[in-house]
């Protein structure tokens, strides 16, 4: 009979094909030889001059992590029920304006997903390879899987029984009902609380084990502000947020644009949400979005799975 680590060499080599290579460096940004863009941060987008008009306050968000914790098996409940989704803040449009939305229950992973559930799913066949240059040596079972395009990220929530979470679903989950800015509300986490860049230095040289900081979202989520971005089923649209419904909104399928000011046209990109180690604290904010097209993979993106209840 195979011991344990003859076994996880096997399905190592299985997923990988190959030798696997450490991956680590807070430098690594892109695939080496990837072509692609990486993550976009929209931040600065203040070219439209109806900016200022849809990003005045419209709501009375306490910016406080309100919400409850149900948690079981890594698995939280979110209740159905409103929630305040936006930031109010003309440096940053694609966050305006700060509206308040309805959504059913729903329920979410605890954590981002890890290299072992990874492995498991792709030696069941349902999830394909990993490229080796993203996957680390033991022990590496605990740390978020990535390098994960949207497509591989949906096989495996539809796997787990899920789904990628909607943006709106992704927020409410980070940020609580009254629009939490950070897990623990308006202060920008110490590096003993989260993953991230810190100024000029980082909180550590690469991802971490999910589960490493004790810091919970509003409903019990750990890991919203960084390690990795995490997708979500949401198409990007800079101007989703003035257009998007009320209740239970599942992004926009036309009329996708990249900036305020930009014109409407095919949606191509899926948004991202949570920051990740090599992202400073303004994008691991809970309200900032990020995008990238779907066949896009890079060393700070991963996911974790939302479930229908």
């Amino acid at each position: 009979m195979r011991g344990p680590g003859t076994l996880l060499g096997t399905l190592l080599g299985t997923l990988l094909g190959g030798t696997l290579l450490a991956c680590t460096s807070p430098a690594d940004t892109h695939h080496p030889g990837d072509t692609s863009s990486g993550p976009t941060d929209t931040a600065g987008d203040t070219s439209a001059p109806v900016v200022a008009d849809w990003c005045d306050p419209q709501g009375q968000a306490t910016g406080l992590p309100v919400g409850t914790v149900d948690c079981t098996d890594g698995v939280c409940e979110v209740p159905a029920g409103s929630f305040w989704m936006g930031y109010p803040d003309p440096q940053r449009p694609a966050e305006c304006p700060e509206h308040q939305v309805s959504l059913s229950a729903y329920a979410i992973d605890q954590d981002e997903v890890t290299v072992g559930s990874w492995l498991s799913c792709a030696a069941e066949g349902a999830c394909t390879a990993v490229p080796e240059h993203c996957l680390d040596l033991a022990p590496a079972l605990a740390l978020p899987v990535r390098c994960v395009d949207w497509d591989q990220a949906q096989a495996f929530c539809a796997w787990r029984g899920g789904r990628l979470p909607t943006e709106a679903e992704w927020e409410k989950a980070a940020r609580g009902d009254q629009g939490a800015l950070y897990p623990a509300g308006p202060t920008v986490p110490l590096c003993a609380d989260a993953n991230y860049r810190a100024s000029v230095s980082y909180c550590s040289d690469g991802v971490v084990a999910v589960g490493s900081y004790k810091l919970r979202s509003a409903y019990g989520l750990l890991d919203t502000a960084g390690n990795v971005w995490e997708w979500t089923s949401d198409w990007f649209s800079a101007t989703w947020y003035r257009d998007a419904p009320d209740t239970d909104p599942t992004g926009p399928t036309q009329d996708c644009v990249d900036t305020v000011s930009g014109f409407g046209g095919t949606c191509r990109q899926h948004t991202l949400r949570g920051g990740a180690y090599n992202t400073t604290s303004d994008n691991i904010r809970g309200s900032s979005r990020s995008f990238a097209e779907p066949q896009v993979y890079d060393v700070n993106i991963g996911l974790r799975c939302a479930y229908d209840r």
